[in-house]
Formats: C-alpha cells, structure tokens, sequence
C-alpha cells in the first residue's frame, strides 16, 4: 500500500467516524423464561426494551421487579426513575389498578436510555397497607 493510498485510507475512516449520528443499543431477548419465588412459585416473564434500558415483564405484560425479601412483585408506577412495588406478588393476578407495560417517563431518561439517577432499590406504594408485609420487606422504604 502507498503512502497516498493509507493517507487516503485515514481520510475515509476519520470521515466515516463523524458522519456515525449515534450507535443504538441491541434490543433484548424476547424469549420467555421462568422466575423461581423463594416459596418454589414460578412465574413465565420476559426482558423487554434494549441493552441500556430494560425491564422484566410477566408474559402478560405487567411490569415487575424483585424486592429485598427475594420475591418479585408487580410494579405500580414510577416516582421519578424509581420503580414503586406494589404489595401483590408477581406470582398472584396482579391488582386492577395496575397498568401494563410501566416504565420510567422520558423526563429520567438519558437519550441512550439510560436512567440519570443510579438510586438503589425499588420502594412500596405508600398508598398500599403495609402491615406485616412491611416486616417481611424490611429496609424497603415505603416513600
């Protein structure tokens, strides 16, 4: 290879590096698998959205997230880019209220979609009873 053809070659590849507008991320595996409870429960789910942002969902579509006690249960909303539990566990039909699909609002979203905030730990909806269900989730703030 000449001089000329390599000083043609950089050239092309510097150029070829600015005119990339954005990489975008790998979508997830849309296969369904099996979450095992703690109790021997099982529940089908699948990953849904991409490599950056990403939530478990039951084969119905509800979204859901495992707590500190190891048990996974549906997602009511979003407080800002925190999941908020509901009481119900994932393994049971999930409450009436809750709506399918939930994710975090494009507002905690970088354009990547990736979360802005790294807070730990899904937290309970302060509107469900907590009675001895607060016990078995202990350090889960109920905010």
């Amino acid at each position: 290879m000449t001089l000329t053809e390599k000083t043609f070659m950089l050239i092309f590849c510097v150029c070829l590096s600015f005119s990339v507008r954005g990489v975008y991320a790998a979508p997830a595996a849309q296969d369904a698998f099996e979450i095992v409870q703690p109790d021997g429960t099982v529940i089908t789910a699948r990953v849904r959205g991409d490599e950056w942002n990403n939530r478990v969902e039951t084969v119905k579509g509800y979204s859901i997230k495992k707590a500190v006690d190891g048990f996974w249960y549906y997602i009511s909303h979003y407080n800002k880019d925190m999941p908020v539990l509901s009481i119900r566990r994932a393994d049971r039909p999930p409450p009436k209220s809750i709506k399918k699909h939930i994710r975090p609002g494009r507002l905690y979203m970088r354009p990547s979609g990736d979360r802005i905030s790294r807070r730990p730990g899904p937290v309970l909806s302060s509107g469900d009873t907590l009675s001895s269900t607060a016990s078995a989730l202990s350090g889960v703030s109920t905010a």
